[in-house]
């Protein structure tokens, strides 16, 4: 806040002159047209499934209701995944834009993100530094040109983590998770809370997980990325909170053998 003469001002955000402010709607533009040109070429439409808009961030979720899984082998008979991706940006120097994988379960709906495994991309709002000398100033179009060649790659990242070898991908990702090993009951919330410390989970956000674990009938590694993800646990949080477990759920996910093993002989 500041305050002249006397009317009070809120400033959004303070920025450095290496900061490149990119509007979340010209993100979500960038997408959308590039979702039209996939439409064109493959007839596959892009549906909106969720998104958020705050003073600070964006979220847009879309799936490809054409890019569906074989059936995959899990403990939910004709478990079936579809692919799309999620959209994000931040306006006030909070946060990055790019894009990553996201996933839908047919069976229930849960969506989940899949971090770094989705290949997809993700950047600071930084450019190089503007020195200005005098009287010059740099222009609009200068900026616009500078967002444009920013934006340019997000087209090319929403192909790579929807392309059919990344569902495939997905496919064997989850086929191997489900074939972990379970942690036995009276250890659960013991491995719940081990996530929940790693990844920061509020102990509400933790309570709700391990009791929707529990109710999975499924105590491998697949069960846990569902259950950090059901809508049990999602639907009372916020947008921003939601997406975060449902990332921390594709990290479960994708999380190496030895690794999960690790955490559920140790719980």
């Amino acid at each position: 806040n500041s305050k002249t003469g006397s009317r009070m001002q809120q400033w959004r955000a303070i920025l450095s002159n290496q900061y490149l402010p990119i509007p979340s709607v010209s993100v979500l533009d960038q997408a959308l047209m590039h979702c039209n040109k996939v439409r064109e070429a493959t007839g596959n439409e892009a549906v909106l499934k969720s998104a958020d808009v705050t003073e600070n961030r964006l979220y847009a979720k879309f799936v490809f209701p054409g890019m569906v899984s074989r059936k995959l082998k899990t403990r939910r008979v004709g478990e079936l995944v579809r692919i799309g991706f999620v959209l994000f940006n931040n306006e006030v120097g909070a946060g990055r834009y790019g894009v990553r994988a996201f996933a839908e379960f047919l069976a229930c709906t849960n969506g989940m993100v899949l971090p770094e495994w989705g290949q997809g991309v993700s950047r600071v709002h930084r450019t190089g530094r503007i020195e200005l000398d005098g009287d010059i100033v740099v222009s609009s179009a200068t900026r616009r040109a500078q967002i444009a060649a920013a934006l340019a790659e997000l087209g090319d990242a929403i192909d790579t983590v929807t392309s059919p070898e990344r569902l495939e991908f997905l496919s064997r990702a989850i086929e191997h998770a489900a074939d972990a090993p379970e942690v036995k009951t009276d250890r659960a919330l013991h491995a719940v809370q081990r996530i929940a410390k790693t990844e920061l989970l509020t102990e509400a956000e933790s309570k709700a997980v391990y009791a929707a674990f529990l109710r999975g009938n499924d105590l491998g590694q697949f069960g846990m990325s569902q259950a950090i993800c059901s809508h049990d646990v999602a639907n009372v949080l916020s947008f921003d909170r939601a997406t975060h477990l449902e990332t921390v759920a594709g990290k479960v996910l994708t999380m190496a053998r030895g690794d999960w093993s690790r955490l559920a002989m140790a719980a």
